[in-house]
């Protein structure tokens, strides 16, 4: 079994992409007139206001920086190397109205802008935003003194950082040691005639491979990593790709897209839940006071076993912050039997499992592919417009290129 790190990827290194932040200049001739002279215009609905939008317009232009009309504000942006779309984050304040952006392209300046940057401290992968800590994806086994040596563990994120810089996550909670931060398992691995549990640690563990690539711009930091679950005597029986992709923070918080893509690695393996619905992806919350539950149902009193909703949020005083913060777990509708059903849990817990009604056959030429986005934000549900940002999620507002 070959477990390492990308040899070009090394402890006790940062590392980032130069980006440059453009200045605000009269647009010039001298690139592409039918860009240079082009308008994009962003219309927000108003029950998609009062939320950080990430905003994608199918072009890619010489000079990647945008101004808005009318107050000439810089807006940065970044090009994605794999499709060439342009990518900016939007602050759309609350408005009953709704609003209608227009920006238009500006040349280049010398202003330097650090943006998304990682450091390997040996364990973890930090990925920051200039200089603040967003998340850390931990690549190496992990065991905290006094806990058993069969909680070890890998392949997780924690800690994931609010908005203030509090700390979110937890990780080796007392009342469930195999808790994980935000993490990705199942009570019942069925591979053959064996049953595992990557849910508590029973008979297989994930392991990671390699760091397979990394995209640091101004606007979002995007990190693929390559993991395979490996039964207790070394056989791998599934390869898994996890790409997490953090954009800038905005005034109102900061959205985090995820995406799992399992394969089988050569047998068929059978992924199911436990009788109270527990698998997939889970959140475990750090220690807070005066927790509060949203689904896309309304308030929650209590817990959840097994119950559909589209999203949920969990908010509360987290350790280090005066103010409420919480975080959106929103469902893709392009999910296996969206909306998912949920195992949700005031103790601090959110849990969206599409195997909590049935379980799921995944096969070598049929991999599993599940997406969630993280809204990270200010305030509660309510005040943090969780609601907004699933409507954005499902239907990004309208974006429309003007040629002059």
């Amino acid at each position: 079994m070959s477990i390492h790190c990308d040899p070009t990827f090394r402890a006790g290194v940062s590392y980032a992409r130069h980006w440059v932040a453009w200045t605000i200049i009269l647009v010039s001739s001298a690139f592409c007139p039918s860009i240079a002279d082009s308008l994009i215009e962003i219309e927000v609905p108003p029950e998609q206001t009062g939320i950080t939008i990430p905003i994608c317009v199918d072009m890619n232009p010489a000079r990647r920086c945008l101004a808005e009309v009318t107050s000439g504000k810089e807006v940065l942006c970044q090009v994605d190397r794999r499709t060439g779309k342009l990518w900016f984050v939007l602050d759309a304040p609350r408005s009953t109205r709704g609003a209608k952006r227009l920006f238009r392209f500006c040349e280049t300046g010398s202003a330097r802008h650090s943006g998304f940057h990682i450091e390997n401290n040996g364990t973890q992968i930090i990925l920051k935003e200039k200089e603040k800590a967003v998340l850390a994806f931990n690549y190496a086994m992990v065991l905290h003194e006094g806990i058993p040596e069969d909680r070890r563990r890998a392949c997780y994120v924690h800690p994931l950082y609010g908005p203030s810089g509090e700390v979110i996550t937890d990780d080796f909670p007392k009342d469930h040691y195999h808790h994980r931060g935000l993490f990705w398992a199942w009570p019942k691995v069925a591979v053959g005639n064996e049953v595992y549990d990557l849910w508590t640690i029973k008979g297989m563990r994930q392991h990671f491979e390699k760091l397979v690539s990394m995209e640091l711009g101004p606007v979002y930091g995007e990190l693929v990593i390559q993991s395979g679950w490996y039964t207790d005597d070394k056989r791998k029986v599934m390869d898994e790709l996890f790409t997490i992709r953090a954009y800038s923070q905005g005034m109102m918080g900061r959205v985090i897209d995820l995406e799992l893509r399992l394969t089988a690695a050569s047998e068929n393996v059978t992924i199911d839940s436990s009788t109270t619905g527990y698998g997939g992806l889970s959140l475990r919350f750090a220690p807070r006071s005066e927790t509060i539950i949203y689904t896309s149902e309304g308030k929650e009193e209590g817990d959840a076993n097994r119950t559909r909703f589209a999203w949920s949020d969990l908010s509360g005083k987290f350790a280090g912050a005066s103010d409420f913060c919480g975080v959106t777990i929103i469902d893709s509708p392009s999910n296996p039997v969206y909306p998912t059903a949920w195992s949700n849990r005031y103790y601090g817990f959110l849990n969206p499992s599409f195997t909590a009604l049935a379980p799921w056959t995944v096969g070598r030429e049929t991999p599993l592919v599940f997406r969630y986005r993280l809204w990270i934000h200010k305030g509660d549900a309510n005040s943090g417009n969780a609601k907004a940002a699933y409507l954005a999620y499902l239907n990004t507002p309208s974006v429309k290129v003007i040629k002059r």
